[in-house]
C-alpha cells in the first residue's frame, strides 16, 4: 500500500446533506413524514431514512419526491447540490472526492453521493501516492477492524479501474439485497460465486457474500494519513 501524508494545501468542501434539505421542504409545506411517504408511494420509514441522511434514494423515489413538491428534478438538485462551497488552500493537480465514511466492521448504510459523479463531502489530494485512476474515490475508515493497517480515521482512496487480487483490500457497496450496506475489508475469492470479506482485527468475523449481492467493488490503493505538528514537537 502507498503512504503519503494529507497535504497542508487540501480542499475543503462543504455541502448540505439531502435528508437535511427533505426534511427542510417537507417542514415547510407542513406535512407529517406519514403524509410525504403517502405521497411519494414509500414507508413512513424510509422517509425517516432519508431524513437521518442513513441513505440517498433511488432515482424513481427521488423523481416521485420533487413531484412531491412541485419540483423539477433540477430545481430538487439546486435545493441541496447547488449551495456547495469549495474552497482551496494551496494548488491541487488532482483530488479526490470523499464520498463515504466506510465502517471497517459490520457493514452499515452507504451514503455517498453517486460513486463516479465526482461530488463528495471533502476533497483529498492525489499527488504522490501514484493513482492515476479518473474514477479514484476516497472514504474515511470508521471502526478497528483493519487495524493495524488501517485506523479509524484515516482516508483511503480507491482505484476502481484497478483488478482485484486475493488478499486485497477493497471498498465494497451492496444492493439492495442487503439493504444498500457497504463495508472495508480484504476480499478473497471462493471460486462458487461468493467472495469471503475478512478483516485484519481477527475480533471480527469473515463475512461470505454472494457475488450478485455486490454493486461495487475497488480496489484500495492508497492511504492517507495526517501530519499532526502538535504530536511531532512542530509549530
Amino acid at each position: 500500500m502507498c503512504l503519503t501524508r494529507l497535504l497542508d494545501c487540501d480542499l475543503i468542501a462543504f455541502m448540505p446533506a439531502f435528508g437535511d434539505i427533505l426534511k427542510e421542504l417537507r417542514s415547510h409545506a407542513g406535512w407529517n413524514q406519514e403524509f410525504l411517504a403517502r405521497k411519494v408511494g414509500i414507508s413512513r420509514e424510509q422517509i425517516a431514512r432519508l431524513e437521518t441522511q442513513r441513505n440517498m434514494p433511488q432515482p424513481g423515489t427521488y423523481r416521485r419526491i420533487a413531484e412531491a413538491f412541485g419540483l423539477t428534478l433540477d430545481e430538487l438538485d439546486q435545493q441541496w447540490r447547488a449551495s456547495r462551497i469549495e474552497q482551496y488552500r494551496g494548488t491541487l493537480e488532482r483530488k479526490a472526492p470523499v464520498i463515504n465514511k466506510a465502517p471497517a466492521g459490520q457493514a452499515q448504510d452507504y451514503s455517498d453521493l453517486d460513486m463516479d459523479n465526482g461530488i463528495g463531502y471533502d476533497y483529498v489530494s492525489t499527488v504522490g501516492t501514484g493513482i492515476d485512476d479518473p474514477l479514484v474515490f476516497a472514504f474515511e475508515v470508521v471502526g478497528d477492524s483493519m487495524l493495524p493497517a488501517f485506523a479509524p480515521g484515516e482516508v483511503c482512496l480507491c482505484s476502481p479501474n484497478t483488478p482485484i487480487e486475493d488478499g486485497d483490500a477493497v471498498y465494497v457497496r451492496f444492493g439492495s439485497e442487503c439493504d444498500h450496506e457497504c463495508t472495508f475489508k480484504r476480499v478473497y475469492d471462493l471460486q462458487d460465486g461468493r467472495v469471503e470479506l475478512r478483516a485484519d482485527n481477527t475480533l471480527y468475523k469473515p463475512m461470505i457474500v454472494s457475488k450478485q449481492h455486490i454493486v461495487r467493488m475497488s480496489y484500495v490503493a492508497a492511504k492517507i494519513t495526517r501530519f499532526d505538528r502538535r504530536k511531532h514537537g512542530g509549530f
